[in-house]
Parts: C-alpha cells; sequence; structure tokens
C-alpha cells in the first residue's frame, strides 16, 4: 500500500523517477519487466518518500533529498536484480540475460558511490558499506539457512530503512546518541511497514509502531517540529495497525 503522506511528495517523488531513469538510461527497456514486477512491492513504493520525509525533517535540502532518496531507490533495485538472478539461477549455468543482469546490478551499486561523491556525501560511505554487509548477510541467512519471512525482512529490508534515517541525522550534523536514535526510528518505521502486509505478523508490527512513536517523541520534544510529515506517518501506521485500545504516544 501506499501511505497518504507521500501526497504530500508528488513533485519531489516525480523528480526522483526522473532521476532514477536518467541513471538507467542505457538500459532502461532491458529492466523494463524488473521495474513492472516492482511496480507492487511495498520498499519499492514506500523508501523514497520516507527517505524525503526524515530528510526534510532534519532540515536537509530538496535537492539532495530527492538525490539521497534516488541513491536508496537504486540501492534496492541493485538488491532486488541480484536477487533475481539467485532465485532463478539454482541448478542452471548462467546464461547471458543472468550475466547482464549482474552487470547492471553492479552498475547500479557503482552510480550509488558515483552519487555520494557528486553531492560531497561521500562522508555516508561507511553507512552503506555496513547497510550493504548486512543486507547479504540477510540473503545468507535467507537462502542458506532458510530463515523465516520475519528474520529475513530484518536482515534485509530494515536496513535501508534504518540507513536512510541514519545518514538524515549525520548530514544534519546529529551527535553520536542522536544519530542512534535516529537509526532505532528508521529500523522500526520500516520493520512496522514491511510486515503490515502479513496478517500473522500484526502483533510484531504493533509493537514496531509503539517504538516508533517512543523515539519520535524522545527526539521531537529537542527538535520541536509540529505537525511534521514523519509525524503523519507514525500517526498513519498506528491508525492501520493498532486497535482503538491501544493508546498512542505521539
Amino acid at each position: 500500500m501506499e501511505f497518504v503522506f507521500t501526497r504530500e511528495y508528488q513533485s519531489e517523488l516525480g523528480a526522483v523517477d526522473k532521476v532514477f531513469e536518467n541513471g538507467l538510461r542505457p538500459w532502461l527497456d532491458d529492466v523494463y519487466s524488473d521495474l513492472c514486477e516492482l511496480e507492487n512491492d511495498n520498499t519499492w513504493k514506500n523508501l523514497p518518500g520516507l527517505v524525503l520525509c526524515i530528510y526534510g525533517y532534519v532540515g536537509l535540502n530538496r535537492q539532495l533529498a530527492i538525490i539521497m532518496a534516488d541513491i536508496f531507490k537504486t540501492a534496492y533495485f541493485a538488491n532486488f536484480i541480484h536477487e533475481w538472478v539467485k532465485d532463478v539461477e539454482e541448478g542452471q549455468e548462467h546464461n547471458q540475460e543472468m550475466q547482464f543482469k549482474i552487470l547492471i546490478g553492479d552498475y547500479a551499486f557503482g552510480r550509488i558511490l558515483k552519487l555520494l561523491v557528486e553531492v560531497k556525501a561521500d562522508c555516508l560511505l561507511k553507512y552503506f558499506a555496513s547497510m550493504m554487509s548486512e543486507i547479504n548477510e540477510g540473503m545468507v541467512i535467507k537462502y542458506k539457512l532458510d530463515a523465516g519471512y520475519h528474520h529475513t525482512i530484518r536482515k534485509t529490508k530494515a536496513p535501508l530503512y534504518a540507513t536512510a534515517f541514519l545518514t538524515a541525522a549525520h548530514l544534519a550534523r546529529t551527535d553520536e546518541v542522536g544519530r542512534e536514535l535516529y537509526r532505532q526510528m528508521g529500523y522500526n518505521i520500516g520493520m512496522a511497514i514491511e510486515l503490515m502486509s502479513n496478517p500473522r505478523l500484526r502483533p510484531e508490527a504493533q509493537v514496531y509502531v509503539h517504538k516508533s512513536e517512543e523515539i519520535f517523541e524522545q527526539l521531537n520534544q529537542q527538535n520541536k517540529v509540529l505537525n511534521s510529515n514523519l509525524e503523519q506517518v507514525i500517526k498513519e501506521l498506528h491508525g492501520i495497525l493498532c486497535t482503538e485500545d491501544d493508546i498512542a504516544v505521539v
């Protein structure tokens, strides 16, 4: 599902799509089927908007937020491509299409590094390296250890949200304690979003929502931002996932 808050970012999301497509312009036709497959993907639909949301909340400029949203969108796309290759390669020799997809995924990762340097955000490289390491660990857990959905999401999807919030906090010159709080908030919001579509995991998703509320309240006591889009995201998640008997912290 798409969240109501994304309506506030229609112009920016359009700009993100344009930057993303320009980055893949020579091979758009070749990855068209992959992009179509992602149309209903929860992470694909919501991650760029959340990047715009957190970058706006901490006071970073619009153009930087658009580039960073594209970077995280590209990172997710590259991971999607590599996972697709893993899904289809079992018991098969690499054919030309597979090899090409691997190269596209590698190109996308290289483009992330190039963009970070171009916007003078290479200070964030350590966070992206850590994120990719955790996602790769998650892929191993998923395919070699046959981990459950919840645990797999914690390692393969949540790091994207956590790193988005962490990088925003870093660029906003937040101290180390604050950066960790932002990272945790991104992680909890991401987990709630990813688990909400699975009715069996609704209780776990509720826990993540409540934790997000607690962290937001703690951070916003200092920031004092009223009626922010970030607050609306958390309220919307609460309204979707929590019963009337639950009391919102926000």
